[in-house]
């Protein structure tokens, strides 16, 4: 038994060897936070999505972070047609160093331009450390203007989006990131390899699809 003011969690352990909690709390919906829309970084076809994923992530020298992302944008790409019931929703949580924090800030900002997606995609997929030059061009490169993303760092609607992260965090007390909250009361934390694969993904889309909802 795991105590959250008194919630429950059973942890059970699929065969792809991913690490499932099943969280016995009131819904999360509250933790998670909708205050900068372009933290979806993919789109359901339909207004309530049969699977809504968000994603607990952080930014720089965190290797786990950017192979799942890798994998997650795999296995939604593997899904084709069939991933139209899906919903992926961002949450950055920044660490207490001031770097971090300033690229989940960035990273949300981003979304104020409707630029989340391209500009997150592009943090996790680049191999090498991300220098304010390094941030600057990939941001330009996703198609924000990057004067703006400055300014907008300190929107109230950022730290709205950060406060929301923390509040979930407290909640979910994931071991480690990256971690996975699914349809509010499903927590997927990394296998005890450390290694996510599309794989794995697309077994637990399945699973939440014919698993009646709690």
């Amino acid at each position: 038994m795991w105590g959250l003011g008194g919630f429950a969690i059973l942890l059970v352990f699929l065969a792809t060897s991913m690490t499932m909690r099943t969280l016995s709390w009131k819904k999360t919906q509250s933790h998670i936070t909708q205050a900068v829309a372009g933290q979806v970084m993919h789109a359901a076809e339909q207004g309530d999505p049969v699977i809504r994923i968000v994603a607990l992530t952080r930014y720089g020298s965190c290797d786990p972070c950017m192979q799942a992302h890798q994998a997650l944008t795999q296995a939604l790409a593997d899904e084709a047609a069939g991933a139209g019931d899906i919903q992926v929703i961002v949450q950055p949580v920044p660490l207490s160093d001031p770097h971090n924090q300033r690229l989940a800030r960035l990273a949300l900002a981003a979304g104020l331009q409707d630029k989340f997606a391209p500009f997150h995609d592009a943090l996790m997929n680049y191999d090498g450390a991300l220098t304010d030059d390094v941030v600057k061009t990939l941001a330009m490169d996703a198609g924000v203007d990057f004067d703006r993303l400055n300014a907008d760092m300190n929107d109230p609607r950022v730290d709205d989006a950060l406060n929301a992260g923390r509040a979930l965090m407290d909640a979910v007390k994931p071991p480690a990131l990256p971690s996975f909250v699914f349809n509010d009361h499903l927590v997927f934390a990394p296998p005890k390899d450390g290694v996510f694969k599309s794989s794995d993904f697309l077994a637990f889309f399945n699973h939440v699809r014919t698993t009646p909802s709690r």
